[in-house]
Formats: structure tokens, sequence, C-alpha cells
């Protein structure tokens, strides 16, 4: 048995005792070597090390309602060993942790062996770490580092406090709790790959370094003692006339940093948490009392089940550019950007996970982020825009993209048990649509943030639209969210609840082509007189246009005088496009990836023409596309997998795409007017391949080697 420990005096009011590191450490002495269970969780963010070596750190950032212990198995020698937990407390006052839940400096720790039990009780030891202290710079991520290596601490009483079963985890009596603990279901990060930085530039009093790519990693920096130095990561170099190649080292760095003195001795700083960064400037006195510099690579461990190479360089260029996005823009969730907020958004997170699900099989992640949207749903129906999250902002809009992930999730999986356990949260958001309609039938603007994309000539973001009146977008997203909600009441059989989306549906779908639709123009307008291509693409998603009508309003896309989407969007535009039937269209789309190429990029921007975050995940559609429609393979819930390929203008592709029946590869090429192509699939799953000239064939093999005419 286990007991939460904490300074004594503590209680539940938050600020009772100063943020930063807390450290609880415990000497236990054995009679020979064994193999333990360790359980470890923190109401903040901990490192557990075992006679000084790392061993894992969390609690993965989660809803507050439910929060994650961890789980290891660790062998622990005879004699003395020390444990050692190292424990940051965030405070409310705190501006910078939006993305972490306001905690005590409680620790609690159970280790089993077949013979031994030991926990965290009074006898463990407890100091406060003077000389390690946090720096606001009223950012939204976690805490920048100010550290001595001249340790100075303070010992603090310990109050015992509840106790815990780790075996058979329940609330307190009564069913009272702060929280609800359970083991984690995703798996741990942990430092992974070493990477040394290459040496820019170094001056009088700096020194400049090159990671060689956009990394996200823990970074460590050895110090000669008396060496004080202020630790500055970038995205890019920057200069004042906005130029912006990635690869060009003669601007300068600034942004976020860290302050490290190595004191009396030497001294090696390891941040606590990752940095997001490409380059590293070293500002100092001494700049040879730098010994060393260094990083490990930090973000969710991915199983790579998926793969994708063709003859086109700049389409494997933009493969590995996306995946190292995507990388570092994974952790314990799908953040929206490493370098500024660290925030898990609903639009973004429908995007990011469409992604993930083409790379790796594990799904552990997709379902946590999910459920961690469903946990911030608030009375009004509308899900938290970011979460989790300290604040709450919402953007009623991104409420139906939570719908549309998890539309997704279950095409990819076929988990019906797992979706219907949230049909009850996708009735509340859809509700509160309803009962926020005009007169008319149609969405309203709210007085959230109604944001749709960054476009140049919208404010914040915003369509076009006066208060009160219909917004255009806003109701076709409904529309198309009330379609998939029907497609998800129906597989999880719940028939009536479907009829009623359905219905509901069909009544949007009228007020919009009644209200809304443009005649002469032959397009939906935004609102207010104004065109863009995001009416176009969710009118065809959302299904109020289809056949011949899809394929004429997708040629609209083109059009001067509208309003373009961003790259974002550029997502929902290829599967606009992948719907209408004309997918051909998409290779005239993919010339704004090829720019960030050019520009020296090694992760997809927020938006290249104004790149506020240079890595985003948001951005990745290419990676989904080549999985989805040059390597052809689709999701279906149907109890086949379909397979149609798309030439692109290549020579060649070939790769691996995971699927909820196995992984399935595809290598096809052309040869003058012949389209050759080989398939290995699951065995005895029924395959049907559609053919670059419209032939469809079905099969059951594992393999299938076929050429034909193109």
């Amino acid at each position: 048995m286990a007991f939460y420990i904490r300074p004594a005096g503590l209680h539940y009011d938050r600020g009772r005792c100063d943020g930063g590191v807390y450290e609880y450490t415990k000497t236990v002495t054995l009679e020979k070597d064994e193999i333990f269970t360790i359980n470890a969780f923190a109401a903040g963010r901990y490192k557990l090390f075992i006679n000084e070596k790392y061993i894992c750190e969390g609690p993965c950032r989660s809803a507050q309602d439910i929060r994650f212990f961890d789980k290891v198995t660790v062998a622990l020698h005879k004699g003395e060993n020390v444990i050692r937990a190292v424990v940051f407390h965030v405070v409310e006052t705190t501006a910078f942790t939006t993305g972490f839940v306001f905690s005590k400096p409680e620790f609690i720790f159970e280790a089993r062996s077949e013979s031994t039990v030991f926990g965290t009780d009074e006898s463990w030891k407890c100091e406060f770490i003077n000389n390690h202290l946090l720096i606001d710079l009223d950012s939204f991520i976690f805490p920048r580092e100010d550290v001595c290596g001249d340790r100075v601490t303070t010992a603090l009483p310990i109050e015992r406090g509840d106790s815990f079963d780790f075996v058979t985890p329940r609330t307190l009596p009564y069913g009272w709790a702060p929280f609800r603990l359970r083991e984690r279901e995703i798996a741990m990060i942990a430092p992974a790959e070493e990477i040394t930085f290459t040496e820019v530039r170094r001056g009088k009093n700096f020194i400049e370094y090159d990671a060689g790519k956009y990394v996200t990693a823990n970074v460590s920096f050895s110090f000669k003692s008396g060496c004080d130095a202020k630790i500055t990561y970038a995205e890019c170099y920057v200069f004042d006339d906005g130029k912006r190649n990635r690869g060009d080292t003669s601007g300068r760095i600034e942004g976020i940093y860290d302050k490290v003195s190595s004191g009396s001795h030497d001294f090696t700083f390891n941040t606590f948490w990752y940095r997001a960064f490409r380059y590293i400037r070293v500002e100092t006195e001494t700049p040879e009392k730098v010994v060393s510099a260094k990083g490990y690579i930090y973000h969710y461990p991915v199983t790579y089940d998926g793969s994708f190479t063709c003859s086109d360089e700049n389409f494997n260029k933009m493969q590995e550019i996306s995946i190292n996005t995507l990388l570092c823009c994974t952790t314990e969730l799908f953040v929206d950007c490493p370098y500024y907020e660290q925030q898990q958004y609903d639009m973004d997170s429908a995007i990011e996970a469409a992604v993930y699900m083409r790379l790796t099989s594990d799904r552990k992640l997709v379902k946590k982020c999910i459920y961690d949207f469903a946990a911030s749903q608030q009375p009004c129906g509308l899900l938290c825009a970011n979460y989790p999250c300290t604040m709450t902002q919402i953007i009623p809009g991104f409420s139906l993209f939570w719908i549309w992930l998890l539309h997704d999730y279950l095409e990819a999986t076929a988990d019906s048990e797992y979706v219907r356990s949230h049909i009850g949260t996708v009735d509340k958001i859809l509700n509160y649509f309803d009962t926020h309609l005009t007169q008319d039938g149609l969405v309203t603007t709210s007085r959230e943030w109604d944001f749709v994309d960054w476009v140049p000539g919208w404010e914040r973001g915003n369509a076009p639209v006066c208060d009160g009146k219909p917004h255009t977008i806003y109701s076709l997203y409904l529309a198309c969210a009330l379609k998939n909600a029907a497609h998800i009441a129906s597989v999880c059989a719940r028939p009536h609840l479907a009829a009623e989306y359905t219905e509901r549906y069909n009544a949007l779908c009228s007020a919009i082509n009644e209200k809304l639709f443009d005649k002469e123009k032959g397009m939906y307008h935004d609102g207010e007189g104004t065109f863009s291509m995001h009416t176009i693409m969710w009118a065809i998603l959302s299904g109020i246009v289809t056949g011949e009508k899809a394929k004429e309003m997708a040629q609209k896309l083109d059009l001067s005088d509208i309003y373009k989407s961003s790259y974002s969007m550029n997502f929902f535009l290829f599967r606009a496009l992948e719907k209408a039937g004309c997918y051909e269209k998409a290779a005239n789309y993919f010339g704004g990836w090829q720019k960030m190429i050019d520009m020296g990029c090694t992760t997809w921007c927020e938006n290249p023409d104004d790149p506020r975050s240079e890595c985003h995940a948001w951005s990745c559609a290419p990676l989904y596309e080549f999985s989805a429609n040059v390597l052809g393979v689709k999701y279906s819930l149907n109890d086949e997998i379909v397979i149609a390929p798309n030439r692109m203008g290549l020579e060649f592709a070939r790769g691996k795409v995971p699927t909820r029946f196995g992984i399935v590869e595809v290598d096809w090429k052309t040869d003058g007017k012949k389209f050759a192509i080989n398939i290995s699939s699951p065995e005895g799953v029924a395959k049907k391949l559609v053919l670059p000239n419209g032939e469809t064939i079905v099969f059951t093999e594992a393999e299938k080697s076929c050429t034909f005419d193109i």
C-alpha cells in the first residue's frame, strides 16, 4: 500500500507553496537482487530516477477528471538503492502552463517484487530545490528554467495523505476524489535517439548550433565551473526584411530561452521538459567553458507500419518532411505547434489523427484524443477548442470537427463499441447547434470565436459574416456533421437516432439551398455575398451537391475572385476532390508544399506565407494523400479493402498502409501504355482493386499481380 506524500501543511488551496522543483528520495536496502513492478504518479509532472538512472516520467497530459499512473518493470540490486523523484509543481498564477493541470507537489510510488513491497510514506525525504527556478515568459507552454549548478535545497517535513491501491484502483470512500487514477493507456515517451549539434557560428560571447533539422528534444549542455549562459531556442533565423530561408544562418536567433549558471563546479544542464527548435544560441562571456551540446529526440514512440516512395523526389521529400512534422507534433497529445503552444485543438487533431493512422497501426493515441475532448464538453454542449487546458476557449465549429474525428476513427477501426460510448457527446454537440439556428433553420454567428481559416482578408480567421446573419460555412459544417453522426448512430445500432439526424440533415440542406445558394454564380456564398473555396469543398463534403453537380462545382475552385483556403483546409479540399470524383485536380494544389521545400523547411509551416509556426501538423496532408490516393488504399466499414491507385503523373509508387485487417503493400509502375501493380494483403479478406482506367477486380488471395492497358 502506498500513500500520497506532500510537504506538511499543504492543503488543496492553490498556491499555498512555491511553484518549482520538489525532490522526494528514499534509500531502500535489499538482501538480494530483485525485479520490481513500479507504479508512480505525481499531481504535477515528475521524473523518476533509481540509482541515478532515468526510469520514466509522467503522468501523461490528460483530462482533469481522469489521470494516469505509470507502470514500469525495474531491476534493483542487493544492498542500497536510491529512489529519487523530481516533481515540478505548477501554481495557478503561472501564466505559461495552459496545457498542464494546476497541481500540488504530491507524489505516490509503490514497488512490488515477489517477496518485497514498499511505497511512499513518512519515511521519505522531501526537499525544495531553491537553485532551480521557473522563468515566466508569458507563453503557453511548459516553463523555461533558471538553474544554478551549486545545489541549494530546503528540507521540508512530509505529510502523509490518502492511501492508494495500484492493484485494484478505486476512488475514495463515497466516490469522492480530486481526480480518478487509472493505468496509463498510451505508450510512455522517453528521450531516444541522441543528436549532436553542428556549430554554426562562434563569437566573443556566443556560440550558435544547428540540429540539422527541426526537432523536439531534451537538451543537455555541459559547462565548466564559473560559466553563466543564456540558451535561446529558435525555429529559424530572423531577418529584419522578413527573409525566411530556413537554411540561412546569417540572421539572428531570438525566442524562448533558459538561463544556466554552472556555479563553482562543472555542471551539466538537462532540460526537464522538451524543447522545439532547429537552431540554438548560447550567450556567455566564457564560450570556452561550454564543453558539449547535444539533444535526445523526444516524441511519441511510433511504430512505422506505413511507408511511401515514388519516382518523384519532391514527393519523397514531402513524405519525409510530413513524417518529421507529425512526430514533432505528437507527444501525449496531438499538439498544434510544439514551439509556441503545445495545445491539442479539435480541428488540428482531426487532421493529425487521420494522417497518424496512415503511418501506424497504433490507435491508442487517437482514442485518448477523442476522450480528452469529450471530457471537455461544456454545459451548452460545445467542446473546448483546445484540451487539456486550464483556460476555456470555445470555437463552435471545432466541436463539429470532433465528430469528423470520431467518424474517421470508426471507419479506420470499426470499433463501434468505443464510438458508441461517445454518442451522448455527439448528440449534445448537435443539440447546441439545433437550438442556435435562425428562423430559416441556418447556423448563425455566435458570441464565441467563429474561426474558420487563416485566410488573407478574413479578420482573425472569421468568414465575412455579420452578427446574427446566416453563417454558410458553419451551416455546411453542421450538415456534414449530421451526415457523419447519422452514419455513426446507424453503425452503433441506434437506428432511431440515425433517422432523426437524417431528418435534421435534410431540413438543413433544404434551408441552405433555398437561402444561401447564388444561382447566378452557381455557388454558395459565405454569408454576405462573397465566395470562397470553403463553401465549395464543404458543399461537396456534406453531400448537398453530388455526382456531376459536385464535379461542376469543383471546377470553380480555381476561380480567381474567391477566397482561397490555407494549408489546414487543403486536407478537406483533397477530401472534396476525392468525393467529387475529380481527384486528378489535386496535383494543382501541391505547389505550396513545394514552396516550403524551396524555402529550406524541414517541417511544414502553419501557413508558409506568414509562418508564425514553423511546425504545424495540420499541414501534413501529403502523407495522407500518398497513402490513400497514390497507393490508393481506402478505409471503409465494409468488410473489404478497397485499393484505387491514382498515378498523379508518376512512373512508379510503392509503400505500405496499415488497415484494421492488417498491412497492405502496394507496388505499381507504368511502362508506356501499361499499368502493372503488385499487391500483398491479409489473406481471406475481400479486396476490390479499382484501376486507373476504371476497371474493377475483386479478389481474396493474399497476393495479386496484374498488368493492364492505361
